[in-house]
């Protein structure tokens, strides 16, 4: 039985790769649904893990990043955290692949924090966006968003991308 949702399709592109469809496994959208509604005050954000095959991208498991605002989490260093989770799914034999991330609020800072992601190893990664103000209202609505190679190699130049 396949219990995964079609969130992508053939408007995505790649520098390289072309991927036409992003699957997501049922259990990661459940998953990004309950670390949204357990975050009350700030956005819920994590890594995606899972397989490029072809021209899809599986999105098979996630993991939630700590809130950086929270006093217990301030020292704590947010790249040794997602080494860890890896590491510890990769001796489960589990995807360990990191192919994006996903965050409860679509915001201006979400395509900075695309273009290392797509620039790591993954180029076919994506951010995954889960609107709560639709589910509120009785709907799901999750987006995979990527940059085009034109805004990629414009964001890259930081003379170009000004926070402003």
């Amino acid at each position: 039985m396949n219990y995964s949702s079609k969130v992508g399709s053939s408007s995505m592109t790649s520098t390289s790769n072309s991927i036409k469809d992003v699957y997501v496994d049922a259990m990661v959208v459940l998953k990004i649904i309950k670390h949204a509604h357990e975050e009350t005050t700030d956005a819920a954000q994590g890594g995606l893990l899972g397989l490029v095959k072809d021209s899809t991208l599986e999105i098979t498991n996630c993991f939630p990043f700590p809130n950086q605002n929270k006093p217990e989490n301030v020292d704590l260093d947010l790249e040794q955290y997602q080494a860890d989770i890896i590491r510890s799914l990769r001796r489960v034999n589990s995807d360990y692949l990191q192919v994006g991330f996903y965050d409860s609020s679509f915001n201006r800072s979400l395509a900075l924090c695309m273009v290392p992601h797509q620039l790591s190893g993954v180029e076919e990664s994506v951010a995954l966006v889960y609107d709560q103000a639709l589910a509120l209202q009785g709907y799901i609505s999750l987006k995979a968003f990527r940059l085009t190679p034109a805004a990629l190699d414009n964001l890259k130049n930081e003379e170009y991308f000004s926070p402003e």
